[in-house]
């Protein structure tokens, strides 16, 4: 692949990578078997989420709104949103995407009849909200992270009631989910919060040294923490990046892997691809 700028990836519900290219007009999309293919659309996407085989991606169409675009097989429909849509989710009952710098003092979570694409509720997040970065959805309820925050967003979908989960550190990150916690990273912060995911306490933090956190992902043991080599207290030449390898429940580190510098690349996410076999 010869794209520039894929900043992040994401599953697809049958194994397969989807790579968004965002300072471009497509997506690739990796198969379990290696196979990979493209295919063109608007220009600058930005997410992409794909629920019981519909896809709802999300791309940076002009300077104050955003396009979400919903594709079911041939079928696609489409619809325009103030603010820079960044993250999108869906389930059985709504879509949902997050619009940020809608104006100076306003950011919103919009939820969306997921068959018209009409908005059904927006929600005013604040000032203090600042740029969405993740919607996860976990047991009837959206959890939102924005780096402008010191907290973690947390809106129950029936009642619409928003709550904040203080954290220890500002600028959160990426959620990863497990059966029985939550963790927060933070924006090339060094550390990482485990969050009970039933009571929605923090239990506490472990670093991850000098590895600025970049992207994270997890397997049933470990979490592995991506960082890039110019972020590190001494930057090397001959590597791009590492991964960092951390026990989940001890934070405790276990391995590390340095990513060669080869072909003047970058490293930009980390996804582990079958997350069920550590």
């Amino acid at each position: 692949m010869k794209q520039m700028y894929i900043k992040r990836i994401e599953r697809g519900e049958n194994n397969e990578l989807l790579l968004p290219v965002a300072f471009g007009d497509s997506i690739i999309t990796i198969q379990a078997d290696g196979k990979i293919s493209e295919r063109e659309t608007p220009i600058m996407p930005l997410d992409i989420f794909v629920h019981k085989g519909v896809e709802i991606s999300s791309y940076n169409t002009d300077y104050s709104t955003g396009t979400l675009e919903k594709k079911q097989e041939d079928q696609v429909k489409k619809t325009t949103l103030s603010g820079l849509l960044e993250a999108v989710a869906m389930d059985d009952d709504y879509v949902y995407a997050v619009g940020n710098a809608i104006s100076d003092k306003y950011n919103a979570l919009y939820i969306l009849e997921k068959d018209t694409l009409k908005v059904h509720k927006e929600i005013g997040l604040g000032p203090q909200y600042g740029i969405g970065k993740e919607i996860q959805i976990l047991d009837g309820k959206l959890l939102l992270t924005s780096p402008q925050t010191k907290s973690l967003t947390i809106v129950t979908k029936g009642t619409r009631e928003m709550k904040q989960v203080k954290l220890p550190y500002k600028e959160p990150d990426d959620l990863l989910i497990d059966q029985d916690s939550i963790y927060v990273t933070y924006m090339l912060g060094n550390h990482i919060t485990k969050i009970d995911r039933k009571t929605l306490q923090v239990k506490g933090s472990f670093s991850t040294g000098d590895q600025a956190v970049l992207r994270a992902d997890m397997d049933s043991q470990n979490i592995y923490v991506l960082s890039q080599a110019q972020n590190d207290p001494q930057p090397r030449q001959d590597i791009v990046g590492r991964i960092g390898i951390y026990n989940k429940q001890t934070g405790n580190k276990v391995g590390m892997i340095e990513l060669p510098n080869k072909r003047n690349m970058g490293v930009q996410d980390l996804i582990i691809t079958n997350p069920s076999n550590p």
